[in-house]
């Protein structure tokens, strides 16, 4: 997928920009790193507003600009009924809660209600996320299942532990157990993942012991492995994907 055609018929600087701030979105909340995750959705809202309001006014900016008041100007913005009704009624209603988290969730300055935690990552996560694959879906017209899909290969896990060379995938510490090699190696695809594939990806040489390994996190819920063709991690896997992340701080 060449990703450089995602929001086609925008500025190349716009575009780049926001697949540039929902990676850093993805990636810090992947390794544990809550605040950045949360800053970088600040700057994700203004982008997504500069998208949608070059789209209402039929000219786009060749850089995001901060509209003086973020929830004025997005309620303004709702009004414009040459908007799709998925950016008017959903969009433009999600992005001023997303940039709360930012501002007033002790993300942007000192003395917020409360601290930053995992909480608010996930949120920033699952909003800036819908609306990436809103913009895909109304830029590509195309349905909203392909749009989430399209976004879903963007936020493959790509770290320094898990190397990807075409179809083949290595996680590059040896001294990993296979157990967090395998999780690794789900982690790091959003397509589906089978038996067959772990086995070629582990280099293992013993099937019926890497398929224990399997079940066993099947069974202790970490992995869905019930068909052996698509084996999936489950949300209990997220924290110990995070521990094994190398410290990037």
């Amino acid at each position: 997928m060449d990703f450089s055609r995602l929001l086609h018929g925008i500025p190349v600087g716009l575009r780049n920009e926001l697949i540039s701030e929902y990676l850093e979105i993805v990636s810090n909340f992947y390794e544990g790193r809550w605040k950045p995750s949360e800053l970088s959705a600040g700057r994700f809202c203004e982008i997504a507003y500069s998208i949608i309001h070059g789209r209402a006014k039929g000219s786009y900016p060749d850089k995001a600009a901060k509209p003086n008041q973020f929830d004025s100007a997005c309620r303004a913005l709702e009004n414009q009924t040459q908007l799709e009704r998925g950016l008017r009624m959903l969009a433009l209603k999600i992005l001023p809660a997303l940039y709360e988290v930012r501002n007033n969730r002790d993300v942007g300055h000192v003395g917020g209600e409360v601290n930053s935690n995992s909480m608010d990552a996930s949120f920033a996560v699952s909003a800036s996320g819908w609306i990436l694959a809103e913009l895909v879906r109304i830029f590509h017209n195309i349905s909203a299942e392909e749009a989430s899909r399209m976004v879903q290969k963007l936020t493959e896990i790509r770290t320094p532990i898990v190397w990807i060379n075409g179809e083949i995938r290595r996680v590059l510490n040896t001294d990993l157990k296979v157990e967090d090699q395998v999780l690794l190696l789900l982690a790091s695809s959003s397509a589906k993942v089978s038996f067959e594939d772990l086995v070629e990806w582990t280099e293992t040489s013993n099937r019926t012991y890497l398929k224990k390994i399997v079940m066993g996190l099947h069974k202790s819920r970490v992995v869905e492995a019930q068909d052996m063709t698509h084996i999936k991690t489950s949300p209990k896997a997220a924290k110990r994907i995070r521990d094994l992340m190398p410290d990037l701080d």
